[in-house]
């Protein structure tokens, strides 16, 4: 018999006396996005680079090798930048996503924020990608008016999220 607990926000597993093995697969949060510069009509400005995805991992354990009860921290998603009023400004960078882990065991890191676009037509920088798995981690965020990368694939035959631009 399989049983499958879901976490969505932090908190404690328990492990059960009959289980024959424990797998966890954990995606670590994404980076928000920067945001956008504004100028004059005829400036040219750029918009902020995306987040990075946050990485995936997936690994088996013993049930005697491990606690009777684990803390599971679920990552949280960076937020993007804060928009700008003003007439020529400099956007904002988003913040950095969280890692999720289970104990001490699994870390999942999380996507790095994406930088600012200028008034000045200098485009924000894609925040780098959360480490997972080997080919797991998530794609990197794109620098503005580019379109960015998905992850490798990894044994979860999935993606980590690519970034905006």
């Amino acid at each position: 018999m399989s049983v499958i607990d879901i976490f969505t926000v932090t908190g404690t597993w328990t492990k059960r006396n009959d289980l024959v093995d424990v797998e966890v697969i954990a995606l670590g949060a994404g980076g928000g996005g920067g945001s956008g510069g504004t100028g004059a009509l005829s400036t040219v400005i750029r918009t902020g680079g995306g987040g990075g995805g946050g990485g995936a991992w997936n690994t088996l354990f013993w049930p005697a090798s491990i606690l009777a009860t684990m803390t599971v921290t679920v990552g949280v998603g960076g937020a993007g930048g804060a928009d700008q009023s003003g007439s020529s400004s400099n956007g904002n960078d988003g913040s950095d996503g969280t890692d999720t882990t289970f104990g001490t065991w699994l870390r999942a890191k999380a996507g790095v924020k994406g930088l600012a676009g200028q008034n000045s037509g200098v485009a924000g920088t894609g925040g780098a990608a959360g480490a997972g798995i080997v080919d797991g981690a998530g794609g990197a965020g794109a620098a503005s008016a580019s379109a960015g990368t998905g992850g490798n694939t990894g044994s979860l035959s999935a993606r980590g999220g690519s970034g905006g631009g």
